[in-house]
């Protein structure tokens, strides 16, 4: 007596793997037409390319994933670095850099010599490079993705106001209706 075919095993081969019908029916000892059969009957080609699509697709996030975490990691890497540098500047801040510009005359030519100078003064600070390190240090919080609670506010608010102006332009909601009757409940039964 001949063994039933295992139909569930052979249709998922055909739908996940790369064996054709032709092989797939003589590995499993059906007949090439009965297979045939079973695989239109089943819609086993349409499933084949169904899964192969969401392979791909899941392959794809896969992949997206896995670099956008590479591409976090430099960012992050790089954000530190700059917070490194944010940091000794913060440390000199206090020293002010004063810029002398100085014109030398010989002649019929004149030159220009400029140089800057870090001031020892005490108590004295560079008010530019303060502003330049404020601005340094806000971006860098961006690029690590740190918010204050005021940032988290003020995107709150604009995203509510959105919806104010979208809710508006669409006819402010669902509109009320009034029905006004002007008969009494004794005419209503009539």
């Amino acid at each position: 007596m001949a063994r039933k075919p295992n139909w569930k095993k052979i249709s998922t081969e055909y739908i996940t793997g790369d064996i054709g019908q032709r092989d797939l029916a003589k590995k499993h000892g059906v007949p090439l037409r009965t297979l045939q059969d079973r695989c239109k009957a089943e819609n086993w080609v349409a499933r084949k390319k169904e899964h192969r699509g969401a392979t791909v697709a899941k392959a794809c996030e896969l992949i997206a994933q896995e670099q956008a975490g590479q591409y976090a990691a430099l960012v992050t890497q790089a954000a530190t670095k700059l917070l490194e540098k944010a940091m000794i500047g913060i440390e000199q801040v206090d020293r002010p850099v004063t810029a002398h510009k100085h014109t030398v005359e010989k002649g019929d030519e004149k030159s220009t010599e400029e140089w800057e100078e870090i001031s020892d003064k005490p108590g004295a600070v560079n008010v530019v490079a303060v502003r330049h390190l404020a601005t340094a240090l806000k971006d860098i919080a961006g690029v690590l993705g740190l918010e204050t609670e005021l940032d988290r506010q003020e995107k709150e608010a604009r995203i509510a106001a959105l919806r104010a102006k979208a809710a508006a332009q669409e006819g402010g909601g669902p509109e009320e209706i009034t029905v006004t009757f002007d008969a009494g409940p004794e005419e209503w039964n009539e």
